[in-house]
């Protein structure tokens, strides 16, 4: 087959191609350019042990951002008190050593156990906050009780909030010492300091956002019997919340004059 007119062979155009003239995209680079790259910035090679230490200080941030993302997942996003999930488990851990403790105490193997009490708090007129006023304004009274607890509550007491989206809070405190009435004052003496504080934008002002609660408690002693029988964790731990929400409830209706 011949050539066609103003053709030439694809070899003989090979050859006479000027290839220093094609140009070329810049991220292509030659074997000489990458040799000298790498000559002008050296790979330093570790030693054994630069290289242990240096997996070891990535171990440790490893280990801090799985102990942060497991913290966060205990962790009431809103208030920053525990969760339902951290509820669950700390009430497991606290009534089964009290079962341990009393049962041990009652065969002469130890001291007896300290008492628990349990206090449910509820925030006043939250569902009406939230209907009328809109739930940024309910989300601001409960972080605003949250606030109260958090600020007021021992280092060795728990506080959570409990449920998803709930009102409620729960507080517990490990003392033989009938201490939670004072808890309560100084926590609403703390919610009265930040509604007097936070009362600054011009709608809460015009609103008097003034946030308030109702609080019931019970006392471990009141729900289990010295025998011990039949109880778990998960049966105290019950007991001891329902008797709490019950009184809660009818502090409520007290203060509503129902």
């Amino acid at each position: 087959m011949g050539n066609r007119e103003g053709t030439i062979p694809f070899k003989k155009a090979l050859a006479e191609m000027d290839l220093t003239k094609v140009a070329r995209p810049r991220q292509i680079i030659t074997p000489n350019e990458g040799r000298s790259v790498l000559r002008r910035s050296p790979v330093k090679t570790l030693t054994p042990q630069e290289r242990i230490m240096e997996l070891e200080r990535e171990n440790k941030l490893l280990n801090e951002e799985i102990t942060k993302l497991r913290r966060n997942l205990l962790i009431d996003e809103m208030t920053g008190l525990g969760n339902q999930r951290k509820y669950e488990q700390d009430t497991t851990g606290i009534f089964s050593k009290y079962i341990r403790e009393l049962d041990d105490y009652k065969k002469g193997r130890g001291k007896k156990p300290k008492g628990i009490e349990l206090v449910v708090i509820d925030g006043n007129n939250l569902k009406k906050i939230n209907d009328t006023l809109g739930h940024g304004l309910g989300d601001i009274a409960i972080k605003r009780l949250g606030m109260a607890i958090s600020n007021t509550i021992r280092t060795y007491d728990f506080a959570y909030r409990k449920g998803s989206g709930a009102d409620e809070f729960v507080i517990i405190l490990e003392t033989d010492k009938v201490s939670s009435k004072t808890l309560i004052d100084r926590i609403k003496h703390k919610l009265n300091e930040i509604n007097n504080t936070q009362n600054t934008s011009t709608e809460e002002r015009k609103l008097r956002f003034n946030v308030t609660f109702a609080e019931g408690i019970s006392r471990i002693d009141e729900v289990v019997s010295y025998k011990l029988a039949g109880y778990n964790p998960g049966l105290i731990e019950k007991r001891l919340f329902e008797l709490a929400e019950k009184r809660m409830y009818s502090k409520k209706r007290e203060m509503k004059g129902v």
